[in-house]
């Protein structure tokens, strides 16, 4: 399966020509994400928007003035060619003390069969966005079950773009490897920019 072409919008990793202000805060958020992996969320319904915005974790870092948003964990199972696949999908943000604001979504997924090693993701339209790897565990014995935890940044603009028509996204990787796709509801996108609105106004 070819993968689809970039397009506009489509973020950048951090390469060593980057910024090292745009950087910092991405890293930030990367151990920020592995402390709070276990967030709450558990019974959260991906298509009510008043309860995903009540279920969305707010916490401060009073030194910095970093605002950080822990959407709750949605569970997707699939079981493509007879093998299931897990995967937990949730949305984070964090706005700094200027009042600009990163979204990211991360992805917990458990699957067997070969390791993907993600490296991009890809929606139903055609946008293609970076995949960066949070952690990644394998356990074999009759079969191997893969554990990959994935965090795609995406733009503000394109969660309000979408918020009236959810997102559908799969992780590609370099071997040509596709995962099931996932999807965030509209009213899951919806309760977590309300939530953060809200933290904002």
């Amino acid at each position: 399966m070819s993968r689809p072409a970039p397009r506009a919008g489509a973020l950048r990793r951090c390469e060593p020509t980057t910024t090292l202000i745009r950087c910092v805060p991405f890293l930030f958020f990367l151990l920020n994400s592995l402390l709070t992996s276990c967030a709450g969320g558990l019974g959260t319904v991906p298509n009510d928007t008043t309860h995903v915005e009540k279920a969305v974790q707010v916490s401060r870092d009073t030194s910095t003035g970093w605002v950080f948003y822990h959407g709750p964990v949605v569970t997707q199972e699939a079981e493509p060619e007879g093998f299931p696949e897990v995967g937990e999908i949730s949305l984070h943000a964090n706005t700094n003390r200027l009042g600009d604001t990163r979204y990211f979504l991360t992805v917990d997924q458990r699957y067997r069969g070969h390791w993907r090693g993600a490296i991009h993701a890809a929606d139903d339209e055609g946008h293609e966005f970076l995949a960066y790897s949070l952690r990644q565990g394998v356990e074999c014995e009759f079969n191997c079950e893969f554990q990959d935890a994935i965090v795609i940044e995406l733009e503000g603009r394109y969660l309000t773009d979408h918020k009236h028509k959810g997102i559908t996204l799969h992780l590609l990787g370099p071997n040509g490897s596709v995962s099931t796709p996932f999807t965030l509801t509209p009213a899951y996108i919806q309760g977590f920019l309300l939530k953060i609105g809200r933290q904002s106004s």
